[in-house]
């Protein structure tokens, strides 16, 4: 064969692969900026309306939570009986809870050290307090302004008291 055939059978074989090369780069080049653009696009959308939708769920529920909680301090408000010092008595130098006390005041006199107890007992402050056990929580309140009349150091050690043992403490309005 002469070179010259050879060499346009050589230029048949490349301009055939070339043109089968760019088809297969064609065949693959459709799809990909065509149609997997589209796909991402509509992945891109749900998943944007999946986020907004998860937001927008959990700022709902956050002001369900929030209204349960206020609902169970009202509950707990209206559930919480004042703390009576009738029940309570003197006996060799130390508090004594009544037999015929209402349990109530029994678990409120427990919450606190005795010392505390007895200091709020002689200054009269006990009717400030008001006791509740509801939702298996233990709730203790007292009007703002009370609590401000105490003193400091008796306020200091009711607020690290409640916060340790994990009663829960709110003012009555």
């Amino acid at each position: 064969m002469p070179p010259a055939e050879k060499m346009s059978e050589w230029l048949k074989r490349a301009s055939a692969t070339f043109v089968g090369g760019a088809v297969a780069v064609g065949l693959v080049a459709i799809p990909t900026f065509v149609w997997l653009p589209r796909e991402f696009d509509a992945i891109n959308t749900k998943l944007d309306a999946s986020v907004m939708n998860s937001a927008e769920a959990s700022q709902n529920s956050a002001a369900v939570v929030a209204a349960l909680e206020a609902m169970r301090l009202s509950i707990a408000r209206s559930d919480a009986e004042p703390v009576n010092p009738v029940f309570l008595t003197i006996v060799d130098g130390g508090l004594s809870v009544h037999d015929v006390a209402p349990d109530y005041i029994e678990k409120f006199v427990r919450l606190f050290p005795e010392s505390l107890v007895m200091s709020l007992y002689q200054g009269n402050k006990l009717v400030n307090f008001s006791y509740s056990d509801f939702g298996e929580q233990e709730w203790v309140f007292i009007e703002r302004a009370n609590f401000l009349a105490l003193q400091a150091d008796e306020q200091r050690q009711i607020i690290e008291i409640l916060e340790r043992s994990g009663v829960q403490f709110d003012f009555q309005f």
